[in-house]
């Protein structure tokens, strides 16, 4: 029991939004019922990890977070680094090309600045 207590505080450290610690507790005897204290731990870490960006009013309490079986939920890198990266994985940028499908044109005025193309509709 007092394993269960120790782990239950490693876990309530690393929550980003520490609200409702009873009601927490209480779901967390009951998850450990169906997976052990680390794989929660390590859960609760990545979605800690996962709501760095999240404004707190979005981020779950402890105990919904326990009782959706949160530990099992994949997350999937946010914040400014993210979204840096999904521009540069998001290949359809490289691909426009003038007469393209898209009915865009490359204007050749790119800002040294950004190195950002620009694209103009000549139907508009």
């Amino acid at each position: 029991m007092p394993e269960d207590i120790e782990a239950f505080e490693q876990f309530w450290l690393q929550c980003p939004r520490r609200i409702g610690k009873g009601h927490a507790r209480k779901a967390w005897a009951k998850a450990l019922k169906l997976t052990d204290a680390q794989t929660i731990i390590a859960g609760m870490f990545r979605y800690a990890e996962d709501c760095k960006w999240t404004e707190a009013r979005y981020i779950k309490h402890p105990a919904t977070w326990l009782n959706s079986e949160g530990w099992s939920d994949e997350y999937e890198p946010n914040g400014p680094d993210a979204f840096k990266q999904s521009l540069v994985d998001n290949s359809s940028f490289g691909e426009i090309r003038s007469g393209d499908d898209t009915g865009l044109e490359e204007r050749d005025d790119t800002d040294s600045k950004s190195g950002v193309i620009a694209f103009i509709n000549p139907r508009s």
